[in-house]
């Protein structure tokens, strides 16, 4: 099992096929959360296959959003700020589109009628949910980086060089290096 983790969570081999279906879950769940926190029960679950529907036809603009701003592939290589705004920006296209396509279909072809309101809050439980997930992602993928084997060090120094020596290291999964931290000399 711990082969099987290293190997799925290496930079190498990120899982960038399991994160696209948890995001296409997340969607299909954020929009019934959507319906359900802004319409309530009882308007949610005569129709509940309706939206399920409608989220799984909304799919392939998400994707489009998702693959323009590569949403799936940032999960555990770059700052969680940069993922956050591709997050925000890939759901918020997705959501325009579906509402734009929505708008030019007629309206006895769609049975369930999102309005904005539903649809901010379901874009809002999504990014919630997508940040949580590359959150527990990069947690598991730092945990899974450590090893015991490794050598514990202090970098000497506390310049930008040191800094970005200690960084990178503590990057690379595969480094044979722990940085502790850093010292200072105090010699003036």
């Amino acid at each position: 099992m711990n082969k099987f983790a290293k190997w799925y969570f290496t930079r190498k081999k990120a899982p960038f096929w399991t994160i696209l279906i948890i995001d296409i879950l997340i969607i299909v769940y954020s929009h019934l959360l959507g319906a359900y926190l802004t319409e309530g029960g009882e308007t949610l679950v005569p129709k509940f296959w309706e939206y399920v529907a409608f989220s799984l036809c909304a799919l392939p603009f998400f994707f489009i959003g998702m693959g323009l701003y590569r949403t799936f592939e940032t999960a555990v290589r770059y700052s969680f700020a940069e993922t956050l705004i591709r997050i925000m920006c890939s759901l918020v296209l997705g959501m325009l589109l579906t509402d734009l396509v929505k708008n030019l279909v007629p309206r006895e072809w769609v049975i369930v009628w999102p309005q904005w309101r539903e649809q901010v809050v379901t874009i809002i439980c999504a990014i919630v949910l997508m940040c949580s997930v590359r959150l527990l992602l990069k947690m598991v993928f730092d945990t899974i980086g450590y090893s015991p084997d490794r050598k514990r060090v202090f970098i000497y120094g506390t310049d930008m060089t040191s800094i970005e020596l200690g960084l990178a290291l503590r990057r690379k999964p595969s480094s044979f290096y722990e940085v502790v931290g850093f010292i200072k000399s105090t010699d003036k």
